[in-house]
C-alpha cells in the first residue's frame, strides 16, 4: 500500500495531479458534460417555453459542473506521508553511526 496524500493548494496547480483525483475529474467532465449536451438537445425538441428554459438553465448548470469539477482537481498534488516509525528508524540509524 502507497504511504501518500493528497494536499490542496492553490500553488499545486502545475504540479503533478494524483491518478485518483485526476479519474475522478475525467469522470465527473465526462458525466455532466454529457447529461449537459443531452438536456440541450432535449430543450430545442421542446415546444413549451417554460420547459425549454428549465432545460437549458439544467444544461448549463451540468456544463459548468463538470468544468468546475475537473479544473478544482488540479490543484492537488500527492506526497509522501512519513510515519512515526520510519522517522525513529532513520534516527537509530544516524544515532548508530
Amino acid at each position: 500500500m502507497k504511504n501518500t496524500k493528497s494536499k490542496f493548494s492553490v500553488k499545486n496547480y502545475f504540479a503533478p495531479t494524483p491518478k485518483s483525483l485526476r479519474v475522478l475529474g475525467d469522470v465527473l467532465l465526462g458525466t455532466f458534460g454529457t447529461i449537459g449536451v443531452s438536456a440541450i438537445v432535449q430543450a430545442m425538441n421542446q415546444t413549451d417555453k417554460e420547459v425549454r428554459k428549465s432545460e437549458l438553465i439544467f444544461a448549463v448548470l451540468s456544463i459548468l459542473l463538470a468544468m468546475v469539477g475537473k479544473f478544482l482537481t488540479n490543484f492537488f498534488k500527492e506526497e509522501k506521508a512519513t510515519s512515526q516509525t520510519e522517522e525513529t528508524k532513520s534516527e537509530d540509524i544516524e544515532g548508530a553511526q
